[in-house]
């Protein structure tokens, strides 16, 4: 019975991020390519659209001003969530270039974000509960020629471009550091049994965790003190244990659901109680607290790409 409830209870979890991001399915940018959309596990295929800047065409009918009072929340949500994630020494040394775009998967707002640095190209893509980005070689074969070599470099970049710690809850919503967060994520995503290589796509490469039931976890229990806390239920409700990517030797594309556990902040993203409500739709009209803003200020005057 213990054990069937906590399925009922991880069903109902993944069941509402699906159903919170299926209603934002319909797109004005290209079509989505079924082999871009393979390496999605956790998210619906058409997701994949976010490792795409938004074309001419978007921008100009879809995009909303900067300074405007509906996206103040979302805007410094996201900028926390760049802060958090990525290592300082990846953020961008000046203004990253940030476009808003409302309904952009039909009623599902998105937030862009690109800057350069360290010789890449870094486009971020949020949602209210996705957090997308794609990083892009300047020097061309720099990320790998073979399948060995690009999982290599992949590995490498991720090392360097996630922060070294976080922060999770414990059971009393006590909160404990995470350290060697970018070592652990690459020991979560990056295993060779887990790494495919998809056919016909001239040299693609796809990673993801391991399930919970690939890990031989007990869904039912969360108080197992046998096994490490990465290897409980508990884990799997933090971002970074969800962590999957996509290389081509040419980019390094990685997305994540913005998880933070049970006890989740709403002022600095979504947590596992809010994919019900789908936070992804109408996020820029959504009555909000204000939350603190960015370090970093921003410009919303976007090249297109």
């Amino acid at each position: 019975m213990k054990t069937q409830l906590g399925k009922n209870v991880w069903l109902v979890i993944m069941g509402t991020i699906l159903f919170a991001l299926s209603g934002c399915a319909a797109s004005e940018n290209k079509p989505v390519n079924p082999e871009e959309s393979k390496f999605l596990h956790y998210i619906p295929d058409t997701f994949s659209q976010l490792f795409r800047w938004p074309s001419n065409q978007v921008i100009e009918a879809k995009s909303v001003a900067a300074d405007s009072p509906e996206v103040a929340v979302p805007k410094a949500q996201s900028d926390q969530w760049l802060q958090r994630v990525i290592a300082p020494l990846w953020l961008p040394d000046k203004e990253a270039v940030v476009v808003f775009i409302q309904n952009e998967f039909d009623d599902c707002d998105v937030i862009h974000y690109r800057w350069v640095k360290n010789q890449y190209t870094i486009e971020v893509s949020q949602t209210a509960s996705i957090f997308a980005m794609t990083v892009t070689a300047q020097a061309p074969d720099s990320m790998g020629k073979d399948n060995k070599e690009k999982l290599n470099a992949a590995r490498e970049l991720c090392l360097q471009m996630f922060v070294k710690q976080w922060r999770r809850y414990d059971d009393q919503g006590g909160s404990i550091v995470v350290s060697d967060l970018a070592e652990k994520i690459v020991s979560y995503s990056f295993r060779e049994n887990t790494v495919q290589h998809l056919q016909g796509s001239n040299g693609v490469l796809v990673g993801r965790p391991r399930t919970m039931k690939e890990e031989v976890i007990d869904e039912g229990r969360n108080d197992d003190r046998s096994r490490s806390w990465d290897m409980t239920v508990d884990a799997w409700r933090y971002w970074f244990r969800m962590v999957e990517w996509r290389t081509d030797g040419k980019s390094l594309s990685i997305f994540f659901p913005k998880l933070e556990g049970r006890n989740s902040r709403s002022d600095v993203g979504v947590g596992t109680s809010g994919y019900g409500g789908c936070l992804d739709k109408r996020w820029f009209r959504l009555p909000q607290t204000r939350s603190k803003g960015s370090k970093r200020p921003t410009k919303s005057t976007p090249p297109t790409g």
